[in-house]
């Protein structure tokens, strides 16, 4: 399509629209049905993204049969590189249906770039450097989905999915319809790198393996060297520069210093094989991003891997996603006898992320501690109060708590009660139990003003060493300062922590890399020996009581009073002393009328005088 007319005297635009590009005046003016109906990715991804230096139309087609697989993108700040990669992914939507082309885009330049495109019906997964974590999971989902269409394309006997569309299109009634093209498009790459040192292996493979797999790589940084591996520039045939700093980099990436002397204008680049370029620029991406959405609602689009971790979950959404994930009768849930050798029954406390699935959090019948930032109190005690119970109720322990008021508990105290010092002297006495800290930090402070600090430490230390022994399962909230399970003396199986910034993590002994963008419900899962995971669980203690506290029911169970219950048994009992931490009424040895209050040299006394008379 020649736009120009006379090449002689044809000369490149300072500026060129996109829509010019499709001889449209406005969005309306745009056939986007018409293009998705002769579309067949089988044979080209080819998109327009300006005009060459002869007036005609710029085309890059990352399709193997052409240019591709994929393709590498330079220029300095300023010229007009992410705003090429915005022109050519829109180009591509426009050219190809969402069963045809999708997209996952990485952008590491603060998310600016790509947030224009989240809402195209081929956007699979946008992603950027405010949520590493989340691109992890993403690098883990290509690889994921490389071994899947390795394996689909096994089972149909075919070579490459070039070969599964064509043989579809042949017998479309006995051959199952082919994947989309995947473009993976990064925006600054050398970042994406730098902080995912891991994902050069995935995207080495996908380089490799995309001509075959129908995954194509599109990659924008201001310097390929040291970012680009030779692997990865061996399979990136599509070279495309705009103004670069220095001779250097543009003979980085085209051969040839071309690049380094473009005019300052935005949008300028050359082609390597073509030549110098006027790339067009669309400064309202949302239209056609509307327009897009409207005739393929994003709804239809098959998602590539598991939907996102929800934000909140209830006990019962738990318990109707345990049942299926682990083939459970429906009277299993809550807690459920593996036949382990504690014979401790599995216990779900939420929701694990998974790439093609995600998977119930199993409780490992180890203690659980709980870390948030300070301004997040409240939360952590939540936590601790509904995951305690949790446990309660499903082994059916007693629980304890130093902390909020808990419903089902059979000991409830304030960190300040003079119990919770005898409670946490003598509970590994009387284990097995479940105990609740909701709010550690205050409890060791007012344990260190009644005991001074060294006791209370001494205290603190005793409990996290006996409880695994007594069987006694800690349930402990801390919030303020992060620490690394190490500080714990190990006594935490299971660490939910919600670090919201890669201070937060590098001090809870996280790698920047595993941060995530937390929804109200979430928490980084920590275990020892297995990555870091987003996990959801439950915020509010499952409906009904952990163990009923009726007298009848609690008659024979260990527990310290709190200081208003022990007033109340003062008041109310018939014993005349009520004695120890637990408020037992007094029970007579022998037959002698007789209360002594002093030493046991004063009891003596007085038993020998009751003797003589």
């Amino acid at each position: 399509l020649d736009l120009g007319g006379d090449e002689a005297a044809f000369e490149l635009p300072a500026s060129l629209g996109f829509l010019e590009t499709f001889r449209a005046g406005s969005v309306a003016d745009l056939d986007v049905e018409g293009l998705w109906a002769q579309a067949d990715s089988s044979r080209s991804l080819a998109a327009p993204i300006g005009l060459d230096s002869r007036g005609a139309l710029a085309v890059l087609d990352p399709h193997e049969a052409f240019d591709g697989p994929h393709g590498l993108v330079a220029g300095t700040t300023g010229s007009g590189k992410s705003e090429l990669l915005v022109t050519w992914i829109l180009s591509t939507a426009m050219h190809f249906p969402p069963e045809q082309a999708a997209f996952v885009l990485i952008d590491y330049k603060g998310g600016s770039t790509f947030a224009r495109l989240a809402h195209l019906p081929h956007t699979q997964a946008l992603l950027s450097d405010l949520d590493a974590g989340a691109t992890s999971r993403a690098l883990e989902g290509i690889s994921s989905l490389l071994r899947r269409r390795e394996a689909e394309l096994a089972e149909l006997g075919l070579p490459d999915l070039a070969a599964w569309e064509r043989a579809h299109d042949l017998e479309p009634d006995s051959v199952p319809p082919p994947p989309p093209r995947l473009v993976v498009a990064i925006d600054e790459f050398r970042v994406l790198a730098d902080t995912h040192p891991g994902a050069m292996d995935v995207l080495m493979r996908l380089a490799a393996q995309g001509r075959s797999l129908g995954l194509h790589l599109i990659a924008a940084t201001q310097r390929p060297s040291g970012a680009i591996n030779a692997t990865m520039r061996a399979n990136m045939d599509i070279r495309l520069a705009l103004r670069c700093v220095s001779g250097a980099d543009s003979t980085d990436i085209l051969g040839d210093a071309r690049a380094s002397s473009l005019p300052r204008v935005p949008g300028r680049a050359v082609l390597a094989d073509v030549g110098e370029l006027q790339l067009s620029y669309m400064p309202d991406v949302a239209s056609v991003v509307a327009d897009c959405a409207r005739r393929w609602p994003v709804s239809s689009a098959e998602p590539l891997w598991a939907p996102a971790l929800p934000a909140s979950l209830s006990w019962s959404d738990i318990d109707e996603a345990v049942v299926p994930a682990l083939g459970l009768p429906t009277s299993s849930v809550g807690g459920v006898d593996l036949g382990n050798r504690e014979r401790r029954p599995a216990v779900a406390l939420g929701m694990i992320e998974g790439i093609e699935a995600h998977a119930p959090l199993l409780w490992d019948g180890g203690s659980i501690q709980i870390q948030t930032s300070a301004h997040e109190a409240t939360q952590a005690a939540r936590w601790a109060r509904s995951i305690a119970t949790r446990i309660a109720r499903a082994t059916g322990l007693p629980l304890h708590v130093i902390g909020e008021a808990t419903p089902g508990a059979l000991t409830m105290l304030s960190p300040r009660d003079v119990g919770a010092i005898d409670l946490l002297e003598n509970v590994c006495e009387h284990g097995p139990a479940v105990l609740a800290l909701t709010d550690v930090p205050a409890l060791r402070s007012a344990l260190a003003q009644s005991l001074s600090l060294p006791k209370a430490e001494e205290l603190w230390s005793s409990l996290l060493a006996r409880a695994t022994r007594a069987g006694v399962i800690i349930v402990a909230a801390f919030s303020g300062r992060f620490s690394s399970s190490s500080s714990a003396m190990g006594a935490f199986s299971m660490r939910i922590v919600r670090a919201r910034d890669v201070d937060e993590a590098l001090h809870a002994g996280i790698l920047p890399s595993e941060v995530r963008a937390l929804e109200d419900g979430q928490a980084l899962l920590a275990r020892p020996g297995k990555p870091t995971a987003l996990a959801c669980v439950p915020l509010d203690p499952p409906p009904g009581a952990a163990l009923p506290r009726r007298e009848e029911d609690t008659k024979g169970l260990w527990q310290i009073p709190s200081c208003d219950e022990a007033a109340a048994l003062v008041s109310n009992g018939s014993s005349p002393a009520l004695i120890g931490p637990e408020l037992t009424p007094v029970r007579w040895e022998q037959d002698i009328p007789w209360v002594v209050i002093g030493t046991q040299s004063d009891a003596d006394i007085l038993a020998e005088l009751h003797d003589v008379a």
